[in-house]
């Protein structure tokens, strides 16, 4: 993987670390919105610090419309960490499969107790 390829990468799972970066990637999911409709309980400089990562990660655009702010989500920065971690899906399902067993197999138990 080259260099560049490779710290865009490192960006863009910093940028979805943060619980208030995911929050405004989903608000962001419905379509676009002004800046002030993503803050949700957090102040306009912390709103406009979290944005400025995202921005930097490519996972947002930004489009003034007279002296509002819009902003829009761009996934194709997700798409690369996401076929990543899909490799190892089949280690979720098995753990998911044998998790539902087990409760089944409790939950079975309690009822004939009963």
């Amino acid at each position: 993987m080259p260099v560049e390829a490779a710290q865009q990468l490192v960006t863009v799972y910093h940028a979805i670390t943060h619980p208030m970066r995911r929050r405004i990637l989903e608000a962001l999911l419905a379509g676009e919105a002004p800046a002030m409709s993503l803050a949700r309980g957090s102040s306009a400089s912390a709103l406009s610090q979290h944005l400025t990562v995202l921005k930097r990660a490519g996972l947002v655009r930004e489009r003034r419309q007279g002296r509002q702010r819009l902003y829009s989500i761009r996934p194709e920065p997700l798409f690369e960490p996401f076929a990543w971690l899909s490799q190892y899906e089949m280690f979720w399902q098995g753990k998911l499969g044998q998790l539902g067993d087990y409760l089944e197999g409790t939950h079975g138990n309690t009822h004939a107790k009963d």
